[in-house]
């Protein structure tokens, strides 16, 4: 996981939008890579979540998240444009408290797909 400046002092997942014409699957490995470094290989869709919010700027956004599971190889490293402030691993039964809405759902989504 890694801990997003947007969100500081939390942990999240990488993520981001796609670029026009990206696959989602395309964009889960450019994501992972430009977050955290390493390189992933994308495995199944689990879950689509969609909500309606507005960030900062205040420009109203509906979001639409694609959990999927996949590997991960290489080093861990924070995004090189300090878009990430940390990255680390944990143990799935094990989380940190500090989680964002989005990380601790795909973690029970994740749970829920492999019960």
């Amino acid at each position: 996981m890694s801990s997003r400046t947007s969100t500081p002092g939390r942990w999240t997942l990488p993520g981001g939008g796609l670029e026009i014409g990206e696959s989602p699957t395309d964009g889960v490995v450019r994501e992972v890579a430009e977050e955290t470094g390493l390189t992933a290989e994308v495995g199944s869709l689990i879950a689509v979540h969609d909500n309606v919010y507005t960030p900062h700027d205040g420009a109203p956004r509906h979001g639409i998240r694609l959990i999927f599971t996949a590997t991960a190889s290489g080093r861990c490293r924070p995004e090189a444009d300090g878009g990430t402030d940390a990255t680390a691993w944990f143990a799935l039964a094990m989380p940190p408290d500090d989680l964002t809405p989005w990380a601790d759902l795909a973690i029970t989504c994740l749970v829920a797909a492999t019960d």
